[in-house]
């Protein structure tokens, strides 16, 4: 099996669907889980992950795939595994039942933001939503169509994830 993906990994290219890399990401995270080598504290997440999306008009029908998807990515991730939901300057949920994050999901699809946003801000509060203590495997996963145009500063984004000991992941299909 391919080695898990660390904190300092960035983008995964040739998925042909975003169910199919949160379905990649699912699967590092249960990896990062099998092999992490010191006890989980009881009660806590085995993994957490996070959708950071730009809930957009545009983004709409991505945002119902992610929502359809959540079941399988759930269970292809390990037992346990949290979810959050940051829309980019929007309605969130923080990492916990992956009905909460389908209900986020709901309401951004029904009362999308459109406008300038910074996603780089997103990230950062996705990776805010994750304990300051590592005590398990951790991604953020951006999701946008056009990858943002407000961005401020990508060191401090870096930072941020890697003080937080989060992969991070970006589904940009325009963008890239």
């Amino acid at each position: 099996p391919a080695a898990p993906r660390g904190p300092m990994d960035v983008y995964e290219r040739g998925r042909a669907s975003i169910r199919d890399i949160l379905l990649l990401v699912a699967g590092d995270l249960k990896r990062r889980a099998d092999a992490w080598g010191k006890p989980f504290p009881a009660g806590a997440p085995r993994a957490v992950l996070v959708l950071v999306v730009d809930p957009t008009t545009s983004m709409v029908p991505e945002l119902q795939r992610i929502r359809e998807a959540m079941p399988e990515v759930i269970a292809a991730g390990p037992a346990g595994m949290t979810v959050g939901v940051v829309g980019a300057s929007a309605e969130s949920s923080l990492p916990g039942d992956v009905d909460d994050a389908k209900n986020t999901l709901t309401l951004l699809m029904t009362i999308p933001l459109d406008g300038r946003k910074n996603l780089l801000e997103a990230v950062r509060e996705g990776a805010g939503a994750l304990g300051s203590s590592v005590t398990e495997p951790r991604a953020v996963v951006l999701v946008t169509r056009e990858g943002g145009d407000g961005e401020d500063d990508v060191e401090a984004t870096r930072a941020a994830l890697e003080a937080r000991g989060a992969a991070f992941y970006s589904i940009a299909p325009e963008a890239a």
